[in-house]
């Protein structure tokens, strides 16, 4: 690869103007960004051989079973082929130091996934799927926080206020829509059902038991139960109405 003799590849190069210095863009930079925004292709430098070969070098430390020098020097082709810029191989390099602990199971495919997970391959081969990851790479977000379920009676929030006001909201009739029960409607409504239906047996219950007082082949004993059973029923009936 060819250097540019100006900035020697970084980019810029350091201008002085009346006693002042600072840096500016270099022209090679320059046509190289006005390049890719015509062909929509990522801005930076592209990738230096000895830059990606330093990187490499210190991901096959890493990894059990890298190659030799011969093999490195493939993988440094391989990604200056498929890589737009050095930020593109830093990018490649860091995540399959993070994803992989043997060379066997990256190898070259492995990293050009890595680079079709977040970029264009230059040369135009995506790959998505491998061996190692038939679903794609990791993605970078960490999973979700467990959220525990709403205590009994909230609606959309913990925060009372907060579960109010959506509440109140929810309960705003929309033009010519219905208008929805709150929370404490369905609640109170769910309680007067059970409490009929409790009503209803107890009403069953003393009938029941009137019953067997009236009964010639009850026994003593049984039509005493039958009376105890009439005069609690009865003053649960007594309790519910002065409730």
């Amino acid at each position: 690869m060819t250097t540019c003799e100006k900035c020697g590849g970084v980019g810029f190069v350091i201008v002085e103007h009346n006693g002042l210095s600072g840096a500016r863009i270099c022209s090679c930079r320059a046509a190289a960004v006005e390049r890719a925004i015509a062909e929509k292709q990522p801005i930076g430098p592209p990738p230096r051989e000895d830059v990606t070969a330093f990187m490499v070098k210190g991901l096959c430390q890493l990894l059990a079973f890298s190659p030799d020098e011969a093999g490195m020097a493939i993988i440094v082709n391989a990604l200056i082929d498929m890589c737009y810029t050095e930020e593109q191989v830093s990018f490649v390099i860091n995540r399959a130091a993070n994803l992989y602990t043997k060379w066997e199971d990256c190898g070259i495919l492995g990293l050009r996934q890595i680079l079709c997970s977040r970029y264009t391959s230059r040369d135009g081969l995506m790959v998505y799927e491998t061996k190692a990851y038939l679903d794609g790479v990791p993605s970078f977000r960490p999973p979700e926080p467990w959220r525990p379920m709403l205590a009994p009676g909230k609606v959309a929030s913990e925060d009372p206020l907060l579960d109010r006001q959506i509440e109140q909201l929810g309960r705003m009739k929309a033009p010519g829509g219905p208008e929805w029960p709150s929370a404490d409607d369905e609640r109170r409504a769910l309680e007067a059902k059970a409490l009929e239906a409790r009503r209803r047996a107890i009403v069953v219950a003393i009938a029941q038991a009137e019953a067997v007082l009236v009964d010639p082949n009850a026994t003593p004993e049984r039509k005493e139960i039958a009376r105890e059973e009439i005069h609690l029923y009865r003053g649960e009936l007594q309790g519910r109405k002065e409730a």
